[in-house]
């Protein structure tokens, strides 16, 4: 493993394990026994660094659904995915936790994230159409998803119960997240 990737894997942990705001830059590059100075040679900013782990983690989740190959069925399509999910999450519970983090605490990522996922969602409405019934039952994969996150110990009950809220509900309101 290169030290940029083995700082991109001590800054996941970091970032998913306390937040953008709360992860500190020389933390991270001591974990490798770096300084700071050394990781800014590699990463311009804390924002690069957490952007490029983040897309990182990302890869990887989408690599976990794609492997599940084509289907013309939705059922195994969509269990194959959330099984996937499952295990991607249950493997690496900081990756889990940067997603997370990624998707509560920093509404600038919002954008950027949805891009990323968007991917899965049109091949989702190719196969299966724009139909309501079908994007109900994605949501509520997701839901069950994310408490399946929760019991892992990925993330604690109350983002993931906020988290599977989100993913719920319908339209432009969206509930308000737990404190």
């Amino acid at each position: 493993m290169s030290r940029r990737q083995e700082l991109l894997r001590a800054a996941t942990h970091h970032f998913g394990a306390r937040g953008y705001g709360e992860a500190h830059v020389a933390d991270i590059a001591a974990e490798i026994g770096y300084t700071k100075a050394a990781l800014y040679y590699h990463f311009a900013s804390k924002e690069t660094l957490w952007r490029e782990a983040l897309a990182t983690v990302l890869d990887r989740l989408d690599e976990a659904m794609d492997s599940c190959g084509d289907t013309a069925a939705l059922e195994p399509w969509l269990r194959c995915r959330f099984e996937a999910v499952s295990r991607w999450a249950a493997a690496d519970p900081d990756a889990c936790r940067l997603v997370v983090r990624a998707a509560w605490e920093r509404p600038e990522d919002h954008e950027w994230t949805e891009a990323r996922f968007s991917t899965q969602w049109r091949a989702f409405r190719d196969r299966f159409g724009e139909r309501p019934v079908l994007e109900l039952a994605l949501r509520g994969l997701m839901r069950e998803l994310m408490r399946t996150i929760a019991e892992q110990g990925a993330v604690p009950d109350a983002i993931a119960d906020g988290l599977a809220a989100i993913l719920g509900s319908q339209g432009p309101g969206k509930p308000t997240p737990p404190t």
